[in-house]
């Protein structure tokens, strides 16, 4: 086969998928503009949450693709879907959205929502101690934390090589793990101090700590998922309290025992 023709079957393929495409949304439009009208309010939302695309996909317990679609205004959603939103946003989806599809148009050539920033995907992946590196056509590098993946972040160097790109995002077939593109540029691609913690110290009893510390678990919770953002006094409370913790672990290994701080009048007693 000559250059010649491979280039004419190039062009009949590009052409191809984009009419593909184009039909699609031609066929699903009278479910797409609901499908959108709900993107549009869930993004919204979680620009006031301070929620991450990542958090919502681990609430859902789906991955990061499935929510990458969903806010593109690409995705066929259930009832359930759409309820389990609700609940986690605590927002009305159904008569709010339904009746700004009504006036919401698509275009035949529209094809998402929200775009990747300046239009990239990521091009080439590499490993760098406990980050994943990516870089775009353009040679930005971006890297997010291991900590956040730990099927990968345990597997071997050979398990870590064997992926593959896909349209949104890159799969590792073997460790059953799949990362988005828009993940490198998530908001907590390189997880806070608190975070960092956590995930690294899974051992830990969040709702125990939370007791301990005298904070509300629940809020502590959503620190760590990247619901909400702590105030720096805030913050800087959880991290006294970590520091207090590794201090009484010390304790422990050097003792052997825990301490117990005595309230007045009590006894110490077995």
């Amino acid at each position: 086969m000559t250059d010649k023709q491979l280039q004419i079957l190039e062009a009949h393929e590009i052409h191809t998928d984009w009419r593909k495409r184009s039909d699609w949304r031609r066929t699903n439009k009278f479910w797409l503009r609901y499908s959108r009208a709900i993107a549009l309010k869930v993004l919204h939302r979680l620009d006031e949450l301070k929620m991450t695309q990542r958090t919502l996909a681990k609430n859902l317990n789906c991955s990061p693709q499935y929510v990458s679609k969903l806010l593109k205004g690409q995705a066929n959603m259930t009832l359930e879907t759409i309820a389990l939103l609700e609940i986690i946003l605590d927002l009305d989806l159904v008569n709010s959205s339904f009746s700004v599809a009504k006036s919401y148009n698509i275009s035949d050539d529209s094809s998402k929502i929200v775009a990747e920033p300046n239009g990239v995907a990521i091009k080439k992946i590499w490993f760098e101690e406990e980050w994943l590196c990516g870089s775009d056509e353009k040679g930005n590098v971006y890297r997010q934390s291991l900590l956040w993946y730990p099927e990968l972040r345990n597997a071997s160097k050979d398990d870590r090589m064997k992926y593959r790109f896909g349209m949104e995002g890159i799969h590792w077939p073997d460790l059953d793990v799949d990362i988005s593109f828009e993940s490198f540029w998530y908001s907590d691609a390189i997880p806070s101090a608190i975070q960092r913690f956590f995930l690294e110290h899974k051992e830990i009893n969040v709702a125990e700590f939370a007791k301990k510390a005298g904070l509300n678990a629940t809020m502590l919770r959503n620190y760590i998922n990247g619901f909400k953002t702590p105030s720096k006094e805030r913050e800087k409370l959880i991290l006294q309290k970590i520091k207090e913790l590794g201090e009484e672990y010390v304790s422990v290994s050097s003792s052997g025992s825990w301490p117990v701080p005595l309230q007045s009048g009590q006894r110490n007693s077995m």
